[in-house]
């Protein structure tokens, strides 16, 4: 099978003219149409249609009206700053694991973790009686952690050293945000990398939106909508960091259920319904979801307010950080500039379990 596109003889290599001959020389249009026809009916494999076409690969990669100048912008970030931070912390030592495993069962309001044979925690005071064995319990030693020996990067020979400070502050602060969230009633699904995604379910929200002040004005979102005869979820899952800012980095997923109560488990169909409901939304729609979802943790008086002691409250902005810039350039006004082909959402690996809408429900 030969494709002749241009003025060369036949007989310019041997065998060719005896091999079947597209001729594109003579009509592009009616070449392609034979050549596609030969192809389909021979069964030859092709890659699934993609939703964008060359012509939008080509606009994302040499854009001609999409420029660069010199602009005061001020931007959203994912970042969301602890407004206090936390002094200390406090690493319990037992004789074993099991000793761990069981006063640690007797904590349920604040976070604290274990690592093996160790308690970690923000109470100065841990329960010493465990109700489930019916004895005392008590610690061997008791290390106060300062969190500036985490910040200023202070090595310790004797255990915990520095990586083990900063591994354990950062596991409580995990810890503590999701206790916090799932304490107010959001559902959570187990994704890859075994991180959980809250979200809410259909009619948790009054009407599904949650009402807020952006910039001055009153505006509302909708956390949960309808998609074809499915059920759409902005939902987030969180992590914290210690630099370069001591925050929580939120990351957006949009997950789908048939009866607005349970996600689908199917990671494919997860995966075509994300890109299909996705695919519209611009920078200020993922902005408006993600400020409407952190303000429906926070309190009236815009903070959100996460215990980690009976006396101490962590405090977070509904606000996320912004920083500001000195350059910009203009949005494009079509959704097919703004994702380009060889775009890969490492989400269509996930097994059932998990991208990131002043949008109004469509």
């Amino acid at each position: 099978m030969v494709l002749k596109i241009d003025d060369v003889n036949f007989d310019v290599r041997i065998g060719v003219n005896v091999k079947n001959h597209f001729r594109f020389d003579e009509s592009w249009a009616k070449a392609l149409k034979k050549l596609l026809f030969k192809l389909h009916n021979d069964n030859v494999p092709r890659n699934e249609k993609r939703p964008l076409s060359v012509d939008d690969w080509i606009k994302n990669r040499y854009s001609t009206d999409s420029y660069i100048y010199k602009r005061y912008e001020v931007l959203y970030s994912n970042w969301l700053a602890i407004i206090n931070t936390p002094k200390r912390y406090y690493v319990y030592e037992y004789s074993n694991a099991n000793q761990v495993e069981a006063v640690l069962d007797e904590i349920h309001e604040y976070p604290a973790v274990k690592h093996d044979k160790y308690l970690i925690t923000f109470l100065s005071d841990v329960p010493s009686f465990s109700r489930e064995h019916g004895f005392d319990i008590p610690y061997s030693k008791r290390t106060i952690v300062d969190s500036v020996s985490i910040f200023n990067n202070i090595d310790y020979t004797d255990f915990p050293v520095l990586a083990d400070r900063k591994r354990f502050f950062v596991r409580l602060l995990n810890v503590a945000f999701e206790m916090f969230v799932e304490s107010l009633g959001l559902a959570s699904v187990i994704m890859s990398g075994n991180k959980k995604c809250y979200l809410y379910l259909d009619n948790q929200l009054v009407g599904n939106k949650v009402h807020f002040e952006y910039e001055g004005k009153q505006t509302w979102k909708q956390l949960v909508g309808t998609f074809y005869k499915a059920k759409w979820h902005y939902g987030m899952s969180c992590k914290a960091m210690l630099y370069p800012q001591l925050c929580y980095v939120m990351n957006a997923h949009l997950l789908f259920s048939d009866e607005g109560k349970k996600i689908w488990n199917d990671s494919k169909k997860l995966h075509r319904a994300r890109r299909s409901k996705g695919k519209a939304f611009f920078n200020a729609d993922w902005r408006m979801l993600m400020l409407a979802f952190l303000n429906s943790l926070a309190d009236e008086g815009n903070e959100i307010h996460i215990p980690l002691t009976p006396k101490y409250t962590l405090k977070l902005s509904s606000c996320t950080m912004m920083f500001e810039s000195t350059w910009g350039f203009d949005d494009p006004k079509q959704y097919a500039r703004l994702v380009p082909l060889d775009y890969y959402d490492n989400s269509a690996d996930e097994a059932g379990k998990e991208e990131n809408d002043e949008c109004e429900d469509e």
